[in-house]
């Protein structure tokens, strides 16, 4: 079921009219204007837009595609606080604008649960998802990605206040990664990601002829237990065959905290992005720049606390 409640949002604001440099009597102006009312709002329909903004309420027996088709601009889609078990999320060709992006949000932050084989898909342009919590994910490739088909991507989307999280528990015996980033010029930002047990890189940013132009900022990257064997990066920008590739994607201001899943915490593995101002602390590994040219590490701080494998 979907519940649209419409409100107001103002969409452009310009000078008030009483600042305005008339060149006659305002007296006079208000006077007539007071007489001819549809004047009035002619005379401010170009100064003040008020467009609708829908917010789509959904529950877990909700269907997504009875209202994507009339989601606009600036709607929010919120979903319900509760745990949702085993559910495949596909919001496909979502199209907001920049000053009107559309929101996907959890109802209260942090309220919404989703647990076991989840899988968050989105493609479309200038969309905002919030507030989630991804819980012991299993039997999925990829939980988050930014994007819905092979040919259909997302591209000035974001994620933001939302954690991923494994419990302890038996280990997951498939390969996963918890975010993949297709696309251009999105953003994972103010995210907590902890405890990944199986095999597959935590984040992982594709590569294609198409410059990404990504962010990655300020996320708490927590602990990750040691993998014992290759497939345990917290992050990968690229893969050894798309190496010469330019991403230029930026990893800055992001604390990683005890990742040991494998020696290579970020593995680089393209062209021109930047690294900066991240800090690693007690990770048992390195910043690897296995492949890829004129890349930037820069202002990074790495406390090791004299335990083994840091350096």
């Amino acid at each position: 079921m979907s519940i649209a409640k419409r409100r107001p949002r103002l969409v452009q604001v310009s000078e008030p009219a009483s600042s305005m440099k008339c060149g006659f009597d305002t007296g006079l102006a208000v006077k007539v204007m007071a007489k001819i009312p549809i004047c009035v709002g002619l005379l401010l329909a170009p100064f003040v837009g008020v467009a609708m903004a829908a917010e789509h309420r959904i529950e877990p027996e909700s269907n997504l595609q009875d209202f994507l088709g009339s989601v606009a601009p600036g709607d929010a889609i919120v979903l319900a606080d509760g745990v949702w078990t085993d559910r495949r999320f596909r919001f496909d060709r979502l199209n907001g604008t920049p000053e009107a992006p559309i929101h996907i949000r959890a109802q209260t932050p942090g309220g919404v649960v989703l647990r076991g084989e989840v899988e968050f898909c989105l493609s479309g342009r200038h969309v905002t998802v919030s507030g989630l919590r991804f819980e012991n994910p299993v039997s999925v490739s990829d939980v988050f990605q930014f994007r819905t088909h092979s040919d259909r991507h997302a591209h000035h989307c974001r994620i933001t206040d939302c954690s991923f999280e494994q419990h302890e528990g038996e280990r997951d015996a498939s390969e996963s990664r918890w975010v993949g980033v297709y696309g251009t010029s999105n953003r994972v930002d103010h995210c907590y990601f902890a405890g990944k047990r199986n095999r597959g890189t935590t984040l992982v940013v594709w590569v294609s002829d198409t410059v990404g132009n990504h962010r990655i900022d300020h996320n708490h990257f927590g602990p990750r237990p040691v993998l014992g064997k290759n497939g345990g990066e917290t992050i990968r920008i690229g893969t050894s065959d798309v190496s010469e590739q330019n991403s230029r994607t930026v990893v800055e201001a992001n604390h990683f905290q005890r990742c040991d899943g494998e020696a290579e915490i970020i593995s680089n593995k393209s062209c021109e992005n930047i690294y900066r101002h991240n800090l690693f602390d007690r990770c048992s590994g390195a910043l690897t720049l296995r492949h890829g040219h004129r890349c930037l590490v820069d202002g990074n701080v790495f406390l090791g606390h004299a335990e083994r494998g840091t350096g």
